[in-house]
């Protein structure tokens, strides 16, 4: 209480001349000042600065003063995040460059047509028929069988060789008694004389003449059975016609015995060859389409098997070894071929383009006439059947295709698909989604067939240039 009696008279002289002032100015025509000109403008609190190199101390609950203005360093959790991020984006980049490709369906052009009709296949390309060709495998195969009969008289093994003559387009006769002469120098005759055709030209090339005959051997013995070789004619020594003029196993020797030998009964030996034979075809089939050309084709009365006796073979004690060989003649034709002459005679309206009978096992492709008719080995035309409804379907080549998408942007393929008449659409996959273009790499595009859902088959891949 004395503090503010005593503060009191300063406060009121202090008034006091405050309004002394203002009846002044007034008296010299001064404007008076309103009362917030003499009020003393209010401080906002400032901090006080801290020494350089010095920090403040930091407040409970908050961070220090360099925090609290966004000075602060990042600490090194900022760092980490950065580093993986950047980590996965190059693991993201990687990844999607590794599985980067292109799937595209393609549905080909189709088209449906009853056939019935007959047409002619010709291995010499010959107009207006269907080009085909024989593919020949053969295989042997022994048994072995209890060895129980005796042979017999003495007898001379026998078989059939084809004479060959290419010294020139004159004919060659050779006499009754001409010997022939295995590797092995074993001996063989003809019965009577023959006269083979001199050689000739066919489609540009020397085809020499030939003609079969039946030779026998020049003494008894199991011996002279013997396989498939070649022979020439001991005659013809020191004569170019020893290696122009000669001979070719057709069947093997056989029958040849001594006549002391034991040799299986005829049951037995017919037994044997039967499981033989039935051993045989699966491995010729196998064998025969592992060799049948994509664009090729075979049916099952184009398959033509043949079997021979091999000479029979001393085995273990008491058994000989009863042999076959099996053969297989498929007939192979050309399906864009077939499928051309089909579509020429029976599609209305054909404009051309390679199509192919998709369903070809359907339509009994056969013989016109009995298979006993044909020989593979010298016939050269034959023909056969067609009836059903065909499918038809054109073709395309997947690997030009391939080339032709391949770096392309997907704006760009209804383009390159109008340039095949073949092709009715096309729809295109990209991986990965984000991409906008096909992979210039063509190993990366696959090409699948829209209806089927299989992958067409194609050629080595190759990259388009950069």
């Amino acid at each position: 209480m004395s503090g503010d009696v005593g503060a009191r008279p300063e406060r009121q002289e202090a008034k006091d001349a405050d309004s002394e002032q203002r009846s002044d100015d007034l008296r010299k025509g001064k404007p008076e000042k309103s009362e917030a000109q003499f009020k003393t403008p209010k401080q906002s609190w400032v901090p006080p600065r801290t020494p350089l190199g010095r920090r403040e101390p930091p407040i409970d609950g908050m961070g220090d003063a360099d925090s609290l203005n966004g000075r602060g360093k990042r600490g090194p959790k900022y760092g980490l995040w950065v580093l993986v991020f950047v980590v996965l984006l190059v693991l993201a980049f990687g990844i999607s460059s590794l599985f980067a490709g292109a799937t595209v369906k393609v549905t080909p052009r189709t088209a449906s047509t009853s056939v019935t009709g007959t047409f002619t296949a010709s291995s010499d390309s010959e107009s207006g028929t269907v080009p085909f060709d024989i593919i020949k495998v053969t295989h042997d195969d022994s048994r072995p069988v209890s060895a129980t009969e005796a042979q017999g008289a003495a007898a001379k093994a026998t078989g059939q060789i084809v004479i060959y003559n290419n010294q020139s387009s004159a004919a060659q006769t050779l006499v009754a008694n001409t010997r022939f002469e295995s590797p092995d120098g074993l001996i063989y005759r003809i019965s009577k004389g023959v006269t083979v055709p001199g050689n000739s030209i066919k489609n540009g090339e020397k085809v020499p003449g030939s003609v079969t005959v039946t030779v026998t051997a020049d003494k008894a013995g199991s011996n002279y059975n013997i396989g498939l070789v070649d022979f020439t004619i001991p005659g013809f020594q020191g004569d170019p016609r020893h290696t122009t003029i000669y001979g070719r196993s057709k069947t093997p020797m056989t029958g040849g015995t001594s006549g002391d030998e034991l040799a299986p009964s005829a049951d037995a030996a017919a037994q044997a060859k039967d499981e033989i034979e039935t051993a045989l075809k699966p491995e010729l089939l196998k064998d025969v389409e592992s060799q049948i050309p994509q664009n090729f084709t075979t049916f099952d009365s184009g398959l033509i098997y043949s079997f021979e006796d091999l000479p029979a073979t001393a085995a273990a004690t008491g058994t000989v070894d009863v042999g076959e060989r099996g053969t297989l003649y498929a007939i192979i034709i050309n399906k864009a071929a077939l499928g051309q002459a089909v579509a020429d005679r029976f599609l209305a309206q054909f404009s051309g383009g390679d199509v192919e009978i998709s369903n070809l096992p359907d339509l009994g492709l056969t013989f016109a006439s009995s298979t006993a008719a044909f020989d593979p080995e010298t016939d050269t035309k034959f023909d056969f059947t067609l009836n059903g409804n065909a499918k038809l379907v054109w073709q395309y080549d997947p690997n030009v295709l391939k080339r032709d998408l391949a770096g392309i942007s997907k704006s760009q393929v209804d383009t390159v698909m109008a340039k095949y008449p073949s092709i009715e659409s096309a729809s295109v996959i990209i991986r990965p989604f984000w991409s906008r273009s096909l992979p210039k790499d063509t190993a990366k595009i696959s090409i699948v067939d829209a209806v089927t859902g299989a992958q067409v088959a194609t050629a080595t891949a190759t990259s388009t240039a950069e």
